[in-house]
């Protein structure tokens, strides 16, 4: 395997930010590695993911190559009052310089967003918002309602708001008319443990998308809102990573 962190100067940021690389040692398949990237939660960074998941046992495992941003403690929302655009920056930024540095499959059904707790609920939104660019979202306790319920501005962080507005456009069909066009909904899977604070938001938008025929996994398990439930959820993250398109 291949470990790399790389700094770099970012357009939607406005200033310099670093990223972890995981690259398998295996032989580059035809189409590229499939790709995870992969979000840190609040009062977290671009190393946690390495430091407290045992997430390398699986990565080398199923030969995807992961990118672990740094997303600060903004939601990976937008904040254009401050020229900060973490949403464009994962999605429109981050995937085509990724795909232009390293051997990636430029297909999306080989590209996938994940994240634990506020990371999770910003790669539910951005599944729903560039869903021409993932085909796989994972949401491990997802923080799925946040800033805007305190901000009365609002940046874009309220993803069963932005699954209400997906389904109020499309008329709740399974496709949403995404920032590249109309698309099909990524395929969803969300985790969350029966002593987290945020299990009531994460069953609401799992009724969502049950109301909506919308296909997707949710998984209850015993557990809080830590590391520890994590890292019981790997295996099973990256079982569904590797279904089979249909």
């Amino acid at each position: 395997m291949s470990l790399v962190q790389m700094d770099f100067a970012s357009g939607c940021l406005n200033r310099y930010t670093t990223m972890e690389v995981f690259l398998p040692d295996t032989a580059v398949p035809e189409e590229g590695f499939r790709s995870l990237y992969l979000l840190h939660g609040y009062h977290g960074n671009h190393t946690d993911m390495l430091r407290r998941l045992n997430l390398l046992k699986y990565a080398e495992a199923n030969d995807i190559a992961i990118f672990m941003p740094d997303g600060d403690n903004a939601y990976w929302a937008d904040f254009p009052e401050r020229a900060e655009f973490y949403q464009e920056y994962v999605a429109r930024e981050l995937v085509p310089m990724t795909r232009r540095l390293f051997p990636l499959s430029a297909r999306r059904e080989d590209t996938y967003v994940a994240g634990i707790s506020m990371g999770g609920g910003g790669a539910v939104r951005l599944g729903l918002m560039y869903s021409d660019v993932f085909g796989k979202v994972a949401g491990l306790s997802p923080y799925l309602v946040s800033y805007e319920d305190f901000d009365p501005v609002g940046h874009g962080t309220n993803a069963l708001k932005a699954l209400d507005d997906v389904l109020m456009a499309r008329q709740a069909s399974i496709f949403s008319f995404s920032m590249g066009g109309l698309v099909e909904l990524p395929k969803m899977y969300l985790t969350i443990g029966t002593d987290d604070a945020l299990l009531s938001e994460n069953r609401q938008f799992h009724e969502m998308l049950e109301m909506a025929s919308l296909p997707h996994i949710y998984k209850e398990y015993p557990g809080a809102h830590d590391w520890d439930f994590w890292n019981e959820r790997l295996p099973e993250l990256f079982e569904f990573l590797n279904q089979p398109e249909v």
